[in-house]
């Protein structure tokens, strides 16, 4: 009889903890859209597959490089690169960032001119 308390305890201690840790938990999904390129031509990319990109907003290519949304078309977006487009291809999977273009400010930054794209 004492083994069957013990193992019942045990259960019960057990199962306390699992509802601990599952009360502590939450889920944390985010959305994500994912566009292709298209076609890739003198420093421009047109994107298809992201219709709630935003006008100046980072987009990053899979491999890392980055790029700047500057036209938005119905059909296509177009986007400056910013790194080397040598891995860069038709089909290349681009995810969007949600940040835009922005210089930070500080002592470093006085003095200095600012040449917009």
């Amino acid at each position: 009889m004492k083994k069957e308390e013990t193992l019942q305890t045990v259960l019960q201690d057990t199962f306390a903890v699992y509802t601990q840790v599952l009360d502590r938990q939450e889920a944390k999904l985010r959305s994500q859209e994912i566009g292709i390129v298209q076609s890739i031509g003198q420093g421009i990319a047109k994107i298809i597959g992201l219709p709630n990109v935003q006008s100046e907003e980072i987009v990053r290519f899979t491999g890392g490089s980055l790029g700047l949304v500057f036209n938005l078309d119905p059909e296509e977006v177009g986007v400056v690169l910013l790194d080397s487009s040598d891995q860069l291809q038709s089909g290349t999977q681009v995810q969007r960032t949600g940040k835009v273009l922005d210089v930070p400010v500080g002592d470093t930054l006085l003095g200095r001119v600012i040449d917009p794209l």
